[in-house]
């Protein structure tokens, strides 16, 4: 047991004349914070000093890296563009060149492209539905993500607003409804399909359906462990009035015009 706890200064370690102690008993580790206000600081440029890591990297470092990023893809774009047209104008020679006798006996079977030019809107054998659901889904999903992206990149979502983020990628996914349903239809119809009310409502239902069923399992475990995070029941409402009122309609609402 400690007799008396006393708080280290600096003066205490770095003290002329201070003599090293002998280290006996227990430790006590403390700290200072000394919070110094900056009266020049706006409020709401106080996340720049994070966002810029106060020039620790210069900006033209970052514009080096970006113009180093986007030559290696341009070169590497263009090769693969030189390699396809290369084997198409092969492809292109050689079936509009006249075929010879020996040729024509041997009904020369087709290659390059030709293999493939039919296969392309073929639809799967195993289920067209679930390749058009997976289609919307995906358009919904990356609708979702570039707009988030120009969001932040125009300001508009500030890190100084806690859940600004999840929220603006929510209501983003529920508006974009209308893209999944649209996408669905138009793949579902180019596959021949009939049964357009059904893959409507499994992209209306399948990935949302998922999603908010995990969410239930994990909120319900965070319930039973007393945890913080554990969403309300108003929030569940709301997510729900969020997908069966502007969510669903909207998934329909493209699905007609697709």
């Amino acid at each position: 047991k400690l007799p008396s706890k006393e708080h280290t200064r600096y003066e205490m370690v770095y003290a002329r004349g201070r003599e090293p102690q002998p280290a006996s008993g227990r430790v006590l580790f403390t700290y200072d914070v000394i919070w110094t206000e900056n009266k020049e600081l706006h409020w709401a440029s106080r996340w720049d000093v994070y966002l810029s890591m106060d020039n620790a990297i210069p900006a033209k470092v970052h514009w080096l890296s970006i113009a180093n990023s986007l030559v290696i893809v341009i070169v590497l774009s263009a090769m693969i563009a030189a390699i396809l047209v290369r084997n198409l104008r092969r492809d292109f020679s050689r079936y509009n060149r006249l075929a010879t006798d020996e040729e024509k006996a041997e009904d020369l079977e087709e290659f390059g492209w030709k293999l493939v030019h039919a296969d392309v809107f073929r639809p799967p054998s195993f289920s067209p539905l679930l390749l058009a659901v997976c289609c919307g889904t995906g358009a919904q999903l990356l609708c979702m993500a570039v707009l988030t992206i120009v969001f932040s990149a125009m300001g508009f979502l500030s890190p100084a607003n806690r859940g600004a983020l999840i929220m603006a990628q929510l209501l983003l996914y529920v508006l974009m409804g209308s893209v999944a349903g649209y996408v669905t239809a138009r793949f579902y119809k180019t596959f021949k399909g009939k049964s357009w009310q059904k893959a409507t409502a499994a992209v209306a239902f399948g990935f949302p359906g998922m999603a908010f069923a995990m969410f239930i399992i994990m909120n319900i475990v965070a319930l039973s462990q007393g945890s913080s995070d554990a969403v309300p029941a108003t929030t569940m409402v709301v997510l729900l009035v969020l997908w069966f009122g502007i969510s669903l309609p909207l998934v329909f609402f493209g699905a007609y015009f697709g």
